[in-house]
């Protein structure tokens, strides 16, 4: 994983909560990278103030996880969607 995908996670989460498409901590991001694994938001992170230490690394395919971030609770569903969607990044 390289440090830009981190950054440039945290500047789309950013995004979303300026936007006002999440409320709170009641919304998750996720992002599928190219060798088989996906970043997600951790469980009960603000996407508005997220920062890289709250971004799990964890495997599309199994729950592997890379890094001791904690995903949030939805990352079943974001791993189907991305097993079943190819064409689907984020």
């Amino acid at each position: 994983m390289k440090k830009s995908e981190l950054e440039d996670f945290v500047h789309w989460a950013h995004e979303a909560g300026k936007q006002g498409l999440v409320k709170c901590s009641s919304g998750n991001m996720s992002q599928r990278l190219g060798d088989g694994t996906m970043l997600i938001s951790a469980t009960g992170t603000w996407l508005s103030e997220i920062t890289v230490d709250d971004i799990s690394h964890i495997s599309v395919d199994n729950e592997i996880a890379y890094n001791t971030i904690k995903p949030s609770a939805e990352n079943r569903l974001h791993r189907q969607i991305f097993q079943k969607r190819p064409d689907i990044n984020t």
